[in-house]
């Protein structure tokens, strides 16, 4: 969720990672990296988290929105350290802007990082790309029938959802399925 309506930037972001290998994943270590033209940011999961085969972890700016759907909060790790570095930047938010790069990698204490994947904002704006619109309130998922990393290149893949509300404030309504299968086909 890259815009939320109801609770607004940054309180209601979070985004899913699938685990789609065979085994069970300890996410401890891992990173994500926002390069973006208004400056970089990142955080490190710094604690256990399990990610077992076939699922997906829910990782959340803040757990206002979701409660018990949100797997780890990494908005609240502000000043917090582990062997691995700082683990929240308080810069580092979700944007529509796609002069953004996004990185997933591990990052080892005894062993060098590892690039998992890489969103670049070439792929995001390409003509031929399809992506589409974001729009308030409107999460962005990846089709259920290709949760891949070479698959997330590719606009064609990507939905905005037509999920049902999973929070609303007044008449502000966020859509989404945070931690459940996709509803997108494609």
């Amino acid at each position: 969720m890259i815009d939320p309506s109801a609770l607004g930037d940054p309180n209601g972001e979070w985004l899913e990672l699938w685990n789609v290998s065979a085994d069970d994943l300890n996410l401890r270590g891992l990173l994500l990296h926002r390069a973006h033209s208004g400056g970089d940011a990142e955080f490190v999961i710094a604690d256990d988290l399990e990610l077992l085969a076939g699922s997906a972890v829910v990782l959340c700016y803040d757990d206002a929105a979701l409660g018990a759907a949100c797997d780890y909060v990494y908005g609240s790790d502000y000043g917090l350290t582990s062997p691995f570095g700082e683990s929240f930047d308080p810069s580092f938010v979700l944007t529509s802007d796609n002069s953004a790069t996004y990185t997933v990698s591990f990052v080892g204490v005894d062993y060098p990082t590892v690039t998992l994947d890489t969103l670049a904002p070439d792929a995001r704006t390409s003509p031929s790309a399809s992506w589409p619109t974001p729009q308030a309130g409107y999460s962005l998922e990846l089709s259920k029938n290709h949760l891949s990393a070479a698959d997330n290149d590719s606009g064609a893949r990507w939905c905005r959802t037509t999920a049902t509300a999973y929070t609303t404030s007044g008449s502000l309504k966020d859509y989404g399925t945070p931690g459940a299968t996709n509803v997108c086909a494609k």
